[in-house]
Protein backbone atom coordinates (compact mmCIF):
# COMPACT_ATOMS: atom_id res chain seq x y z
CA UNK A 1 0.00 0.00 0.00
CA UNK A 2 1.22 3.53 -0.56
CA UNK A 3 0.05 6.83 -1.54
CA UNK A 4 -0.55 7.50 -5.64
CA UNK A 5 2.25 7.71 -7.88
CA UNK A 6 5.02 6.64 -5.39
CA UNK A 7 5.99 3.51 -7.92
CA UNK A 8 3.68 0.44 -6.05
CA UNK A 9 3.44 -1.00 -9.30
CA UNK A 10 6.74 -0.65 -10.47
CA UNK A 11 8.01 -2.71 -7.42
CA UNK A 12 5.61 -5.39 -7.70
CA UNK A 13 6.31 -6.02 -11.62
CA UNK A 14 9.96 -6.11 -10.38
CA UNK A 15 9.35 -8.54 -7.05
CA UNK A 16 6.94 -10.88 -9.77
CA UNK A 17 9.98 -10.81 -12.03
CA UNK A 18 12.72 -11.62 -9.93
CA UNK A 19 11.34 -13.03 -6.51
CA UNK A 20 9.30 -15.85 -4.88
CA UNK A 21 6.56 -12.91 -5.37
CA UNK A 22 3.01 -13.30 -7.72
CA UNK A 23 0.84 -10.25 -7.87
CA UNK A 24 -3.44 -11.45 -7.55
CA UNK A 25 -4.98 -9.82 -10.62
CA UNK A 26 -7.91 -7.42 -9.90
CA UNK A 27 -10.52 -7.09 -11.16
CA UNK A 28 -11.77 -2.86 -11.46
CA UNK A 29 -14.01 -0.53 -13.46
CA UNK A 30 -11.86 2.17 -13.86
CA UNK A 31 -10.50 3.00 -17.49
CA UNK A 32 -7.84 2.17 -19.30
CA UNK A 33 -4.96 4.44 -18.67
CA UNK A 34 -3.08 5.23 -21.94
CA UNK A 35 -0.83 2.59 -23.31
CA UNK A 36 -1.74 0.68 -19.84
CA UNK A 37 -1.12 -3.15 -20.39
CA UNK A 38 -1.12 -5.08 -17.22
CA UNK A 39 -2.12 -8.49 -16.95
CA UNK A 40 -2.90 -8.00 -13.52
CA UNK A 41 -5.68 -5.73 -14.20
CA UNK A 42 -8.82 -7.07 -15.30
CA UNK A 43 -11.49 -4.51 -16.67
CA UNK A 44 -14.97 -4.70 -16.21
CA UNK A 45 -18.23 -3.25 -16.06
CA UNK A 46 -20.19 -1.32 -13.42
CA UNK A 47 -22.95 -3.89 -13.27
CA UNK A 48 -20.16 -7.17 -12.97
CA UNK A 49 -18.44 -4.57 -9.89
CA UNK A 50 -21.53 -4.45 -8.17
CA UNK A 51 -22.26 -7.91 -7.99
CA UNK A 52 -18.55 -8.39 -6.57
CA UNK A 53 -19.51 -6.33 -3.91
CA UNK A 54 -22.62 -8.72 -2.82
CA UNK A 55 -20.50 -11.64 -2.96
CA UNK A 56 -18.31 -13.45 -0.37
CA UNK A 57 -16.24 -14.87 -2.99
CA UNK A 58 -14.74 -11.27 -3.54
CA UNK A 59 -13.11 -8.52 -1.59
CA UNK A 60 -14.40 -5.53 -3.30
CA UNK A 61 -14.43 -2.04 -2.10
CA UNK A 62 -15.05 1.44 -4.03
CA UNK A 63 -11.78 3.65 -3.50
CA UNK A 64 -12.81 7.11 -4.98
CA UNK A 65 -15.13 7.31 -8.42
CA UNK A 66 -14.30 3.18 -9.28
CA UNK A 67 -14.37 -0.27 -7.73
CA UNK A 68 -11.66 -2.83 -6.99
CA UNK A 69 -12.13 -6.23 -6.04
CA UNK A 70 -9.49 -9.65 -5.75
CA UNK A 71 -11.29 -13.60 -5.90
CA UNK A 72 -10.49 -14.89 -2.15
CA UNK A 73 -10.48 -18.30 -4.06
CA UNK A 74 -7.86 -17.77 -6.36
CA UNK A 75 -5.58 -15.62 -3.29
CA UNK A 76 -5.83 -19.02 -1.27
CA UNK A 77 -5.06 -20.92 -4.33
CA UNK A 78 -1.68 -18.85 -4.64
CA UNK A 79 -0.55 -19.08 -1.22
CA UNK A 80 0.01 -22.53 -1.27
CA UNK A 81 3.30 -21.30 -3.80
CA UNK A 82 3.82 -17.94 -3.10
CA UNK A 83 3.97 -14.87 -1.23
CA UNK A 84 1.23 -12.81 -2.71
CA UNK A 85 1.31 -9.40 -3.83
CA UNK A 86 -2.77 -7.48 -2.99
CA UNK A 87 -3.04 -4.48 -3.61
CA UNK A 88 -5.02 -2.45 -0.96
CA UNK A 89 -5.71 0.91 0.85
CA UNK A 90 -5.48 2.26 4.69
CA UNK A 91 -9.49 2.16 4.05
CA UNK A 92 -9.26 -1.53 3.04
CA UNK A 93 -6.65 -3.21 5.21
CA UNK A 94 -9.44 -3.99 7.97
CA UNK A 95 -10.86 -6.10 5.39
CA UNK A 96 -8.08 -7.98 3.99
CA UNK A 97 -7.12 -9.00 7.52
CA UNK A 98 -10.30 -10.23 8.35
CA UNK A 99 -10.10 -13.19 5.66
CA UNK A 100 -6.12 -13.44 5.81
CA UNK A 101 -5.32 -12.77 9.46
CA UNK A 102 -1.59 -13.68 9.21
CA UNK A 103 -1.60 -11.03 6.34
CA UNK A 104 2.02 -8.80 6.27
CA UNK A 105 1.52 -5.71 5.09
CA UNK A 106 3.72 -3.61 3.16
CA UNK A 107 4.04 0.15 2.79
CA UNK A 108 5.86 2.07 -0.01
CA UNK A 109 6.70 5.88 1.02
CA UNK A 110 8.14 8.04 -0.76
CA UNK A 111 11.54 9.94 0.35
CA UNK A 112 10.03 13.58 -0.09
CA UNK A 113 6.02 13.85 0.21
CA UNK A 114 5.84 17.01 -1.56
CA UNK A 115 8.11 16.35 -4.88
CA UNK A 116 4.91 13.19 -4.93
CA UNK A 117 2.98 15.13 -4.81
CA UNK A 118 4.46 17.53 -7.16
CA UNK A 119 5.07 14.64 -9.80
CA UNK A 120 1.48 13.20 -9.95
CA UNK A 121 0.21 16.71 -10.66
CA UNK A 122 2.42 17.08 -13.24
CA UNK A 123 1.85 13.36 -14.61
CA UNK A 124 0.05 13.48 -17.66
CA UNK A 125 -1.31 9.84 -17.97
CA UNK A 126 -4.49 11.02 -15.70
CA UNK A 127 -6.81 13.92 -16.28
CA UNK A 128 -6.30 16.73 -13.75
CA UNK A 129 -9.67 15.87 -11.58
CA UNK A 130 -8.32 12.30 -10.82
CA UNK A 131 -4.86 13.85 -10.53
CA UNK A 132 -6.82 16.06 -7.16
CA UNK A 133 -8.63 13.24 -6.23
CA UNK A 134 -5.45 11.49 -5.68
CA UNK A 135 -3.49 13.96 -4.33
CA UNK A 136 -6.18 14.66 -1.65
CA UNK A 137 -5.95 10.79 -0.72
CA UNK A 138 -2.63 10.73 -0.44
CA UNK A 139 -2.92 14.02 2.05
CA UNK A 140 -5.53 11.54 4.21
CA UNK A 141 -3.12 8.92 3.88
CA UNK A 142 -0.34 10.87 5.94
CA UNK A 143 -2.71 11.77 8.34
CA UNK A 144 -4.41 8.28 9.18
CA UNK A 145 -1.03 6.52 8.65
CA UNK A 146 -2.00 3.05 9.21
CA UNK A 147 0.53 0.54 11.52
CA UNK A 148 2.08 -1.57 9.14
CA UNK A 149 4.75 -4.69 8.91
CA UNK A 150 7.51 -3.21 6.79
CA UNK A 151 8.11 0.33 5.36
CA UNK A 152 9.82 0.37 1.44
CA UNK A 153 11.30 4.11 1.49
CA UNK A 154 11.29 4.95 -2.36
CA UNK A 155 14.05 7.70 -2.84
CA UNK A 156 14.23 6.98 -6.93
CA UNK A 157 10.63 7.83 -8.10
CA UNK A 158 12.07 8.97 -11.14
CA UNK A 159 15.42 7.69 -11.38
CA UNK A 160 14.62 4.04 -13.08
CA UNK A 161 18.07 2.96 -13.17
CA UNK A 162 18.85 3.83 -9.36
CA UNK A 163 15.45 2.70 -8.75
CA UNK A 164 16.02 -0.69 -10.12
CA UNK A 165 19.26 -1.56 -8.66
CA UNK A 166 17.67 -0.66 -5.68
CA UNK A 167 14.69 -3.18 -5.66
CA UNK A 168 16.75 -5.65 -5.72
CA UNK A 169 18.25 -4.81 -2.23
CA UNK A 170 14.72 -4.13 -1.05
CA UNK A 171 13.37 -7.19 -2.26
CA UNK A 172 15.71 -9.46 -0.28
CA UNK A 173 15.45 -7.20 2.70
CA UNK A 174 11.49 -8.04 2.75
CA UNK A 175 11.54 -11.99 2.29
CA UNK A 176 14.27 -11.71 5.18
CA UNK A 177 11.68 -10.06 7.20
CA UNK A 178 8.59 -11.77 5.82
CA UNK A 179 10.64 -15.06 6.78
CA UNK A 180 11.46 -13.63 10.18
CA UNK A 181 7.87 -13.47 10.21
CA UNK A 182 6.85 -16.96 9.31
CA UNK A 183 9.58 -18.24 11.64
CA UNK A 184 8.47 -16.52 14.81
CA UNK A 185 4.46 -17.64 13.61
CA UNK A 186 5.29 -21.18 13.54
Amino acid sequence: MGPSYVGKSTLIQYFTSNGPFTCMPIHTNRPRRHNEVDPNILFESTNSMCRFLESPEYICHRIARYYYSIEVAEVEKYLKKYHVIIGFTPATIVDYQKVFNDMFTVLVWPDDFRVLQIELLASKERPMAEKMERINMNEDLKKNMPSVDYTIINRFINDEIARTERFGEIMHDLIDALDKTIHLSE
